[in-house]
């Protein structure tokens, strides 16, 4: 499924696949989403990932036991 995430601040948008019902982003995505959304160094537009304004999609920031921040994705609809 392709998720689209924004940030009104900058007008920018990314576009990523992830399973239907959800999933915890690779590292990879997590890297992608930051640059993508606000790549400027020491902006405070939006979240920890550059995300802001209405979404559709929500993005959990969790810590794992090792103390690794990992961030789970998942529709805002379907817990309503």
């Amino acid at each position: 499924m392709r998720v689209t995430l924004k940030n009104d601040f900058h007008n920018t948008q990314c576009k990523i696949n992830i399973p239907k019902n959800g999933a915890e982003l690779t590292p990879r995505q997590v890297r992608r989403i930051k640059t993508t959304l606000c790549g400027v160094r020491g902006c405070r537009c939006g979240n920890d990932l550059g995300i802001r304004g209405r979404q559709d999609w929500s993005v959990r920031e969790s810590m794992k036991q090792s103390g690794e921040m990992f961030y789970t994705i998942y529709n805002l609809f379907l817990y309503d």
